[in-house]
């Protein structure tokens, strides 16, 4: 039971951690966050505070956080919806006609004008209403996605703020991961002496931890830092490693066999092993989510550091384009190494 408790900590760790960072970022920014989500799939259970929608999902794989945007209403754009106004302010939006509200095709929402575009149907005439601070389009299913002011939207915000945003997700586990090293440096008794002994593909890291006399918090501070920067060196090298290597398939493990690696450390080594190891695939999800490809946090950084070059944002349909192509190359890379885990099991 615990090796079960164990894996569950180890996937809510790097995801709620990831997408904690982002969110607090994102606040402290400004941006109205619509939905915070631990997993992915079927919705568990979830509430509102401050604004948010706190949700879990059913698979432990994953998370977002879904911020709002210039875009989160262009759904409903050209499409035939039923407004309701009061004293001449937009009220509410409508996908199924409601009481007293009329049909109307909807043109476009300017968050920076505060208003909404409609046009009545069969007709080309073009008028706009102001809307409510409380506006918001209600789907058939009753979801709401208000209609807010630019200034809370992520695209109103200076390029160094959304870049903050977008890292710190991946600072957020390589903080945790230091501290989970740091953690067990103050762990160790006055006179003991612990090898930890790391290993990817044919690279051994081998770190010897002694506790002496007199050691203060600024030594184990010392020390975490420096086996972290270790770690993290280990892992470049096997990364190089893995993508210029003959075998790829061999070097690389997916869900599955994290899963089964992450079971048997538990089981197999104890809960200090675990601990180094909860560590390690932390500094791991950090520094990949950091490198250059679409959809990944690297790649949307990479995005605002070509806006701020180009001193013009990409095209939004683009952009969007760009990080489908890379999420489809992501979920491939996640099948193939899923049925090289269960080969290997197998095997």
């Amino acid at each position: 039971m615990i090796e079960v408790i164990a894996v569950i900590f180890l996937f809510l760790s790097m995801v709620t951690l990831h997408e904690l960072g982002h969110l607090i970022l994102a606040k402290r920014a400004g941006v109205y966050c619509h939905e915070f989500s631990v997993g992915m799939g079927p919705k568990l259970y979830g509430f509102n505070f401050r604004n948010t929608y706190y949700s879990f999902r059913i698979l432990p794989i994953g998370g977002f956080l879904r911020m709002a945007g210039r875009d989160d209403w262009s759904y409903w754009y050209n499409k035939t919806v039923y407004i309701h106004h009061t004293n001449g302010m937009l009220s509410n939006i409508y996908e199924v006609q409601n009481k007293n509200s009329y049909p109307v095709n909807l043109i476009k929402v300017d968050p920076k004008e505060g208003n909404v575009t409609f046009r009545s149907p069969g007709q080309t005439d073009e008028y706009t209403l102001k809307f409510l601070p409380s506006a918001s389009i209600v789907t058939a299913r009753n979801s709401r996605y208000p209609l807010l002011p630019d200034h809370v939207l992520f695209q109103s915000k200076t390029i160094s703020q959304r870049i903050c945003i977008f890292a710190a997700g991946p600072l957020a586990n390589l903080v945790f991961s230091f501290f989970i090293v740091l953690g067990i440096l103050f762990s160790i008794g006055m006179s003991e002496k612990s090898t930890v002994v790391i290993k990817q593909d044919k690279l051994e890291s081998h770190t010897n931890i002694t506790s002496q006399e007199g050691s203060s918090s600024a030594y184990s501070l010392k020390n975490g830092i420096k086996e972290t920067y270790s770690h993290e060196s280990l892992f470049i090298n096997g990364f190089k490693r893995t993508v210029i290597g003959d075998d790829i398939q061999h070097k690389t493990i997916g869900p599955a066999g994290l899963i089964m690696e992450s079971y048997y450390t538990v089981k197999e080594k104890g809960l200090k092993a675990f601990l180094v190891w909860v560590s390690i695939i932390n500094m791991y999800l950090a520094i990949f989510n950091l490198l250059p490809f679409p959809a990944l946090d690297g790649g949307r950084i990479f995005f605002l550091i070509l806006e701020a070059i180009r001193r013009k944002p990409m095209e939004s349909s683009k952009e969007s384009l760009i990080n489908l192509a890379g999420s489809i190359v992501l979920v491939l890379l996640m099948v193939a190494t899923t049925w090289s885990d269960i080969h290997n099991f197998l095997a």
